[in-house]
């Protein structure tokens, strides 16, 4: 191939989807595990050199709760209570663990709005054992979720952190269909197409355009079923609670292309057709007088 006869251009294809127009929901009303069906979505031809992916705009609901399935359990002995998913703040989810705690086994729990910390009291007879890797909602209340907490009877222990009823701070677009190469500390994956920061208030809405231009290098020659799913930094998924998330996926296809001819070649040859006309001319004129 004459290389100086070519160059190379971008060609930029835009999917506008959304989780509506997924084929398999695989949470169902979740909303975050989709898998969409785009034939040639990406189709290596000889003439494209590379294949870039990144999400170009999305549009994300704040409909998911800041106490869920993934930070709602508290364990206490062999017992293990789950708190109603919801959006509740200190005081509201306080009442909410005591109905339960404390009315079962005499273990309370009680908020200090000056240190924002949580303390939680053995008021029976006998000891309890909080077994904070199982209670993911401890973490909230600002526990470590690593240990135990062994109460005798009427004693307490305070959480060393601040309570953090702060919804998802960020929320992170997978697919498994794409290496993007991508490093997340927190689940070691590199699946990550974005990450978006969550600045919408409970019930908003989240607005994210790729200003930075990120994109990803596809290693794929091709690919119709494109999966997304959509979680929060430790990788669990998040449940949009039926409503809808809309994103705009980008394709750049780098091509090689023949170069168009240059303004000095196409008047040098107009002035060849020209020169070539006017002595077709003359030939013409000349047979005719003869």
């Amino acid at each position: 191939m004459d290389v100086e006869n070519y160059h190379i251009i971008e060609d930029n294809i835009l999917f506008s989807m959304s989780s509506t127009s997924a084929v398999v929901k695989l949470n169902g009303n979740k909303n975050s595990r989709l898998i969409f069906n785009i034939p040639n979505m990406i189709h290596m031809t000889p003439n494209i050199t590379d294949i870039w992916i990144s999400v170009n705009t999305a549009i994300i609901p704040s409909s998911f709760y800041n106490i869920n399935s993934n930070n709602n359990k508290i364990k206490i002995g062999n017992t293990i209570f789950s708190i109603t998913e919801g959006n509740y703040n200190i005081n509201d989810l306080i009442t909410t663990i005591n109905t339960q705690t404390n009315t079962a086994l005499l273990v309370s729990f009680a908020y200090n709005s000056i240190t924002n910390k949580v303390t939680v009291t053995n008021n029976g007879g006998t000891s309890q054992v909080i077994t904070l890797s199982a209670s993911t909602l401890l973490w909230v209340l600002g526990f470590e979720n690593q240990y135990t907490i062994t109460l005798t009877t009427l004693t307490s222990s305070t959480s060393p952190n601040c309570v953090n009823l702060f919804n998802i701070p960020r929320v992170f677009i997978r697919s498994s269909a794409i290496d993007a190469g991508n490093y997340s500390d927190e689940t070691e994956s590199q699946d990550v197409l974005a990450v978006i920061p969550n600045t919408a208030c409970i019930n908003g809405v989240i607005h994210y355009t790729n200003f930075n231009g990120i994109k990803h290098l596809v290693e794929l020659q091709n690919l119709s079923n494109f999966d997304i799913f959509i979680s929060d930094d430790d990788r669990n998924e998040i449940d949009f609670n039926g409503v809808p998330v809309f994103f705009t996926i980008n394709i750049t296809l780098r091509k090689e292309v023949i170069k168009p001819p240059t303004f000095d070649k196409v008047f040098n040859r107009a002035l060849e057709l020209e020169h070539y006309n006017s002595l077709r001319s003359l030939e013409k004129e000349r047979i005719y007088l003869n």
